[in-house]
């Protein structure tokens, strides 16, 4: 099962997507269970990868918000605030992006290793 998630952000000038490299792969084997067992399994990895995706998500929104957004007396974000917000998610989604590359470099090193003899 892979989950592939592409985050949006829109501004009144642009609509920028950021795809995810953060790919959760389950890799448990679950030919030991019977369908309706497997169908659970999956169901409880699914939710439980929403869950993550979700506040993973609230914390980019909770971080770039404290970061950037300081003038509440406009209803619309200053030009300052909202270029701040789209260098903060860059830098965000391009951290996420190394990291899933690097987790996935060592997850298929630490295979290799347990596949050889």
């Amino acid at each position: 099962m892979v989950v592939v998630v592409t985050c949006r952000h829109v501004t009144n000038k642009s609509v920028t997507n950021y795809p995810t490299s953060n790919r959760l792969i389950t890799t448990m084997d679950f030919s030991n269970f019977n369908a309706a067992e497997q169908a659970h399994m999956t169901k409880i990895i699914e939710k439980k990868q929403m869950q993550d995706f979700l506040k993973l998500y609230s914390g980019l929104v909770e971080r770039c918000f404290n970061s950037c957004v300081n003038d509440f007396t406009s209803k619309s974000l200053g030009t300052k605030e909202d270029t701040c917000i789209q260098n903060c998610v860059e830098k965000f989604m391009k951290h996420s992006e190394r990291v899933g590359a690097r987790f996935a470099e060592q997850n298929a090193d630490a295979q290799q290793a347990i596949t050889k003899p």
